[in-house]
């Protein structure tokens, strides 16, 4: 593993430097006055505007400020900006209590959709989510001018840093979460579960794989993409595996894909 992950690194870094000599033009660059504020995640919609998320106390970017409410907890900030850097707007997600984004995409109408988690209970979508545990995680959904769509809380065992998501080319939302999930009434049993929503935010199906994948901060996240309609997944297991008639022995990270029906 040692080996493979050191060649894959110094590929990464020559590759570009080496082979194309190619250096990287800065076409703009903006910043934003904040008091403890940081940002964790983004994304790009099809007509290249950036999606950034983060968590604030205080923000202020372009001109435009939020202050979190209650104001010494961290609440979660999401903003648009055009191809340009010019700000198109600048939301405050989640109010109450702390909470904090995970992962972020958009779909082929720039709908954006969300991954966060929250403590014991807060306001989203001018709903109150209340959790089972100290820690909830809900999944949201936008419109392109960062109004809210829908929103679900989603219970599960284990522990995941990113919550990921991925979509296919039907605008319908696939997430990952590490154990046994409950979503509006849908529930499953196993590890590593994957869950197909439709655009409405209605459960579709849920499947586990079987796999125990293992969350390792210091080494990187679990990951999902969507390639040609099939879910790739890339991760750390801990113990040894068998997936599809084949076993993988533990500390070797490994990748396999399924395609959705």
């Amino acid at each position: 593993m040692k080996k493979i992950y050191s060649l894959f690194c110094i590929f990464l870094i020559f590759y570009p430097i080496v082979i194309h000599s190619q250096s990287l033009n800065c076409l703009w660059l903006d910043y934003s006055q904040c008091g403890n504020s940081y940002t964790n995640n983004s994304c790009v919609d099809l007509n290249g505007n950036s999606i950034v998320m983060g968590y604030f106390l205080t923000i202020n970017i372009q001109g435009t400020s939020l202050i979190s409410n209650p104001p010494s907890k961290f609440n979660i900030f999401i903003s648009k900006t055009d191809s340009s850097g010019n700000l198109l707007w600048l939301k405050h997600v989640g109010e109450g209590n702390e909470c904090e984004g995970k992962s972020i995409i958009t779909d082929s109408q720039n709908n954006i959709i969300f991954t966060g988690y929250f403590r014991e209970q807060i306001t989203l979508c001018d709903s109150t989510l209340v959790t089972n545990d100290i820690v909830g995680e809900f999944i949201m959904k936008l419109d392109q001018n960062g109004n809210c769509l829908w929103i679900d809380y989603v219970d599960f065992t284990g522990s995941f840093g990113p919550i990921p998501l991925v979509v296919d080319n039907l605008d319908n939302i696939y997430m990952l979460t590490p154990g046994n999930t409950t979503i509006n009434g849908f529930s499953t049993i196993g590890k590593t579960v994957i869950t197909k929503f439709n655009q409405q935010g209605q459960v579709i199906w849920m499947k586990p794989t079987g796999i125990n994948m293992l969350y390792l901060p210091s080494n990187g996240s679990d990951y999902m993409v969507m390639n040609s309609n099939k879910i790739i997944l890339g991760g750390y297991y801990k113990d040894t595996i068998t997936f599809a008639g084949n076993t993988y022995i533990s500390g070797i990270e490994r990748w396999r894909a399924c395609r959705p029906s």
